[in-house]
């Protein structure tokens, strides 16, 4: 740990919820965090974990630019290690920029991209035998509606779309590039998560059920679980690659037969990070431990299920919708409270001005 005034860690990229978390669970380990992002209204600059912040030039639209400050400031931080919590791929391209000591936990430019390339990583999931949702080659093979139309890249579901008649899907497809695109069956369940870490040799994974909302979107709601066949599947696809660094898998959980569907890979931190550091699973804290050298992952480690976790902010906003589509209040409400054993990652008693300002910005 940092004793001469710089930093441990360099927290790129820490905008938005799962940023904070990532911050928070490091800095409750003792380290010293900076953190760096292009929005200069990051919640992540108002915590008392943040050592120091600054504003970075935006990644997408200036890669280079970005990567040499990144460079730059984890040279004049004297950090020992650079973890982003969104774009690795950026820092992945430019790694020879970053000074020399200095880690990144992150794999190749080209395993990163073909891990969130949904349509690929559908192939790759195939190619080793996990099911995925029956393939609709085009409008006409469509059975019942809705289906699942997904591009090839997007964040937080915005590449995937839920067309509920011909036309709909006919008019993405139009709007989208030949071969970068997948349309396939909708299943009729829920979506579960598994996040898992991969280096060295040693494999580490957790899952959480998404309780809402139930079609797309960054998780308001859901439970830890144990379920020995979708860890396996996840170890699976990051094996099949010798893939290192961490990565959530989604899955489709037919709700008749229980039987899960491969959806897609995240390489980088998840939305449902919160869910994984409560049940014990702190993967911030693993990472880092990685990547200096002090690592402490521990193969087939079985952490706790059933708790329950949830973004405060986002929850209220459901309540919000749901009055509006004029179910009961009371129902709402209970809802809304249950359980009473809850854990808000975005709400910590101790940090409110960040709170406060999550929910300025909701």
């Amino acid at each position: 740990m940092s004793t001469d005034g710089g930093c441990d860690v360099l927290l790129v990229c820490a905008s938005g919820y799962v940023g904070y978390q990532v911050l928070r669970s490091l800095a409750r380990h003792g380290l010293r965090v900076c953190v760096c992002d292009a929005d200069e209204r990051c919640p992540s600059f108002y915590s008392r974990y943040a050592a120091t912040w600054s504003v970075c030039p935006d990644p997408l639209r200036n890669e280079e630019a970005f990567a040499r400050f990144v460079a730059k400031e984890a040279s004049r931080l004297c950090v020992r290690a650079c973890i982003p919590v969104f774009w690795p791929e950026i820092l992945a391209k430019y790694r020879h920029l970053l000074p020399d000591g200095v880690a990144l936990p992150v794999d190749s430019y080209e395993k990163l991209i073909l891990l969130d390339d949904k349509v690929k990583a559908c192939a790759l999931a195939t190619s080793i035998g996990i099911p995925i949702p029956a393939e609709i080659m085009d409008a006409d093979g469509a059975g019942e509606w809705p289906v699942v139309f997904k591009r090839s890249s997007g964040l937080g579901g915005a590449a995937v779309y839920f067309p509920k008649n011909k036309k709909a899907l006919l008019n993405l497809v139009k709007t989208s590039q030949t071969g970068k695109f997948l349309i396939s069956e909708y299943v009729d369940g829920y979506d579960c998560c598994v996040d898992a870490i991969r280096m060295n040799g040693r494999f580490s994974a957790w899952a959480y059920r998404v309780i809402q909302p139930k079609t797309k979107g960054m998780s308001a709601e859901r439970v830890s679980i144990y379920n020995p066949v979708l860890l396996e599947y996840a170890k699976s696809i990051l094996e099949s690659i010798d893939y290192n660094g961490l990565c959530g898998i989604d899955f489709r959980i037919d709700k008749k037969h229980g039987k899960p569907y491969f959806l897609e890979c995240n390489p980088r931190f998840s939305g449902g990070l919160y869910s994984q550091i409560v049940s014990g699973f702190d993967i911030p804290w693993l990472l880092w431990c990685e990547a200096v050298g002090c690592g402490n992952i521990e193969t087939n480690r079985r952490y706790k299920s059933g708790k329950y976790t949830g973004n405060l902010t986002l929850k209220f906003n459901l309540l919000n919708k749901r009055f509006k589509q004029n179910k009961s209040i009371l129902q709402s409400l209970v809802d809304f409270l249950f359980p009473i054993t809850f854990h808000f990652d975005d709400l910590d008693i101790t940090d409110l001005k960040v709170f406060f300002h999550l929910w300025k910005r909701r």
